[in-house]
């Protein structure tokens, strides 16, 4: 997603990496019999797999033991037997979508262009939406993203900017909502989550979350942690608000006037008319305490 500040950080520790995965892809049949299969099951639309002369044909191989043998090599990891023929298995489909040329490959960057003529989430400011390198990013004028994430060309080709960040919203909210949950969006393996506090003279609150097997997954204003949380939904559905109509960019969860740290924890303030939602965030950004009351009392406390 936005990754890392750069570095030379180490590969996570984790298992030793099996190898047999390549070698068993590092062949030119076996590519285009996976290939093939993406084709004629998924591309084609087809649920029931394809038939065994079918995908023969498809993949160009005239020799049946020839055929055969590739055939077996790839059976189990990759290639699952149906009763109709052969399909992808997992595994196998993640692989084809990858040997697709133009699955990743690079589009002409899109200048930026406004989307909002004013956003909380750039303290009142334009944001804009750009598309570069397959990423989707929003911004303030000339500055660098708040929010990016990958957006594949294959789809960006039928949308314009406005969509695609409609897209890109999508994504990270179910990004962060899978992370709170404890479930990388890539791997799902459990992440670490943290509420990182910046020791600049104007702190950014940032949400955090990593994988010990994908590395970095995004580093988010805190305020997106809690955008669709239960209290706050209900708070602002009983004012009139219903978030589900609101772009994640345009609820009032951001700017550090927002945002204070709270002893080990971190304090988010949220005032709608004359109320206001405090919530009370631990250190890996979950909510576990929230109150409303007079925007007024609330302000004086702080």
């Amino acid at each position: 997603m936005t990754g890392s500040d750069g570095g030379d950080a180490s590969p996570p520790a984790g298992p030793d990496v099996d190898a047999d995965p390549f070698s068993t892809l590092g062949n030119e049949t076996r590519l285009r019999i996976v290939d093939a299969l993406y084709e004629q099951t998924v591309a084609d639309r087809s649920r029931d797999g394809c038939s065994y002369s079918r995908l023969k044909e498809a993949a160009g191989v005239r020799d049946n033991g020839n055929f055969n043998y590739h055939l077996d090599v790839l059976r189990d990891r990759f290639v699952e037997k149906t009763d109709a023929g052969y399909q992808l298995g997992f595994a196998g489909f993640e692989i084809a979508k990858s040997l697709r040329a133009d699955a990743w490959q690079d589009h002409e960057p899109r200048e930026p262009v406004e989307i909002e003529a004013s956003s909380p989430l750039v303290d009142g400011r334009p944001l804009y939406a750009s598309y570069e390198g397959s990423l989707v990013g929003v911004h303030a004028a000339d500055e660098e993203p708040v929010f990016r994430i990958a957006v594949r060309p294959t789809g960006a080709a039928y949308r314009d900017l406005h969509d695609l960040a409609d897209v890109m919203a999508a994504q990270l909210e179910t990004a962060i909502e899978q992370a709170q949950r404890g479930v990388c969006p890539y791997c799902h393996a459990p992440p670490e989550r943290s509420v990182e506090r910046s020791s600049d003279d104007e702190p950014r609150h940032r949400f955090v979350a990593d994988c010990p097997e994908c590395g970095p997954l995004f580093a988010v204003p805190v305020g997106a942690a809690v955008a669709r949380h239960p209290a706050v939904v209900s708070f602002y559905w009983e004012r009139g608000v219903d978030v589900r109509e609101r772009r994640l960019w345009n609820l009032d969860v951001y700017g550090d006037r927002a945002v204070e740290a709270h002893g080990e924890r971190t304090r988010l303030r949220i005032e709608r008319g004359r109320a206001a939602l405090t919530l009370v965030l631990d250190d890996e950004g979950q909510v576990v305490d929230s109150t409303i009351e007079d925007a007024q009392v609330a302000q004086r406390r702080q």
